[in-house]
């Protein structure tokens, strides 16, 4: 192919240009990613031989096929249009009868946010990204029943340790205001260290119990729920 005229060899990407890391895609992004720079390096190493073949990337809309159905709604709620797997396929080869090297679906809108990914990532977090991840999260972490799982023990397991962390500080401060009095240190100093030592502490204090109390609260909202106590029922009519 090498040789040929005008050969192409046509890679089938997507996420746009392949490099909008979409949250809960990381693997799936990163291998796109690497298929598009992949693709950018063969062709300047095909131009500087002289070779009139190129390898092209190919980014389709969301089509509809067995496989991605399950996504349907996820794409219309990020608003992706779905296509017909006829448009996908003579979109394709428009793109090889045109010798584009790069063609990216979904029209101008698609193309410009990966521009802007591609110059800010912060700024396409700002415009959609962060908007787009939510509905992902959503999406990936419902339950059977359409309901969202639980937080992960793990990040249960530390809010636990700043709540116990921020209650050894508070007594940690209030043993210190305690100490100040002995200190070698004027009486305007020691006035001025010990309420202010106490008021952080207070502070800390009740922050850590707030984060426990919200735990706790997680925990056993069954058993702090009065209603359970008595067996309530709703009424059906």
């Amino acid at each position: 192919m090498r040789e040929q005229k005008g050969s192409t060899i046509m890679h089938i990407g997507g996420f746009a240009d392949g490099r909008l890391a979409f949250p809960y895609y990381s693997v799936d992004a990163a291998s796109r990613a690497g298929l598009f720079t992949f693709i950018e390096a063969v062709n300047r190493e095909l131009e500087l031989e002289g070779s009139q073949a190129r390898v092209a990337f190919f980014s389709p809309s969301p089509a509809d096929t067995e496989a991605e159905r399950p996504f349907h709604p996820l794409w219309r709620k990020m608003g992706v249009s779905i296509m017909p797997v006829e448009k996908v396929a003579e979109d394709l080869l428009k793109t090889i009868e045109k010798k584009k090297t790069v063609r990216i679906m979904g029209g101008m809108s698609t193309i410009l946010f990966a521009k802007v990914n591609s110059i800010s990532p912060k700024l396409a977090d700002a415009i959609m990204m962060r908007k787009y991840g939510k509905m992902l999260q959503q999406f990936f972490y419902r339950t059977e029943d359409g309901g969202q799982q639980k937080p992960s023990r793990h990040k249960r397991g530390y809010l636990r340790k700043i709540a116990v962390i921020l209650i050894i500080a508070s007594f940690i401060l209030y043993g210190l205001a305690a100490v100040v009095p002995l200190l070698p240190l004027t009486l305007t100093q020691k006035a001025a260290a010990v309420p202010a030592l106490i008021a952080i502490g207070e502070i800390v204090w009740w922050a850590g119990l707030a984060i426990a109390g919200r735990e706790v609260a997680a925990k056993y909202k069954k058993y702090l729920n009065p209603c359970t106590w008595f067996s309530c029922k709703r009424k059906t009519i």
